[in-house]
C-alpha cells in the first residue's frame, strides 16, 4: 500500500517566488529575524500587498503583533513601504480594475526594489531608508520644538533659588481653631 503524495504547502502567499525569495534574502542580510523576513517575503510575493495582518501572521507561522513589527522594521531599513487606506476605499486588483470596496480599511504595501535587480535594488532601498530617516528626524524636531540649551545648577545656585522662593511665597494660613 502506498501513500498519495501530499504536497508541501508554499511558502508563499502570492505567485511571484522569485520576489519573495528576493525580499527575504535582502531582509536577512539587513539583520531581521528569519520569520520577520519571511513576512515580508509574503508581501514581496504580490506586486502590490493587500493582504491582511492576519494571513500574513498565519502563512508565516507567528503573531500578528510579529508581523506590525516586521513590517516597521523592514519600513525603517527601507525595504517595503506601506501607506493605510480610509474605510470604504478601493484596492486596485494586478490588472488595474478597482476591487470591491472593504469596509474597514486595509493597509497597501509594496516592496522596494521589486522587479529590479542588483545595483538598482540596493541603490532604491538606500534611497527609501534614506527619506524615512529623514521624515522621523523632522517629525521628532516638531515634537520637540526649538532646541534649548539646558542650564546646569550648582549647589549654591540651588540654595539660593530654593531661599529666594521662600521669600517670595506668601506665608501659609494658620489652620482655623478647633
Amino acid at each position: 500500500m502506498t501513500s498519495a503524495a501530499v504536497p508541501a504547502p508554499s511558502l508563499w502567499l502570492g505567485p511571484f517566488v522569485h520576489e519573495a525569495v528576493a525580499a527575504y534574502r535582502r531582509a536577512r542580510e539587513a539583520g531581521l529575524t528569519a520569520t520577520r523576513a519571511l513576512v515580508l517575503g509574503n508581501v514581496a510575493s504580490f506586486r502590490d500587498g493587500w493582504a491582511f495582518k492576519r494571513t500574513l501572521a498565519r502563512q508565516a507561522g507567528c503573531s500578528i503583533r510579529t508581523v506590525g513589527r516586521s513590517l516597521r522594521q523592514g519600513s525603517d531599513e527601507g525595504l517595503v513601504g506601506v501607506a493605510r487606506a480610509k474605510p470604504n476605499e478601493r484596492p486596485v486588483a494586478a490588472d488595474g480594475k478597482l476591487l470591491a470596496p472593504i469596509p474597514c480599511g486595509w493597509s497597501h504595501r509594496w516592496t522596494i526594489g521589486w522587479g529590479k535587480a542588483g545595483a538598482e535594488v540596493k541603490e532604491a532601498v538606500a534611497r527609501a531608508k534614506a527619506k524615512r530617516l529623514a521624515r522621523s528626524l523632522v517629525k521628532r524636531e516638531v515634537r520637540r520644538g526649538p532646541a534649548r540649551s539646558r542650564r546646569h545648577w550648582t549647589p549654591e545656585q540651588i540654595d539660593a533659588e530654593l531661599e529666594r522662593r521662600a521669600r517670595e511665597r506668601p506665608p501659609e494660613p494658620d489652620p482655623p481653631p478647633e
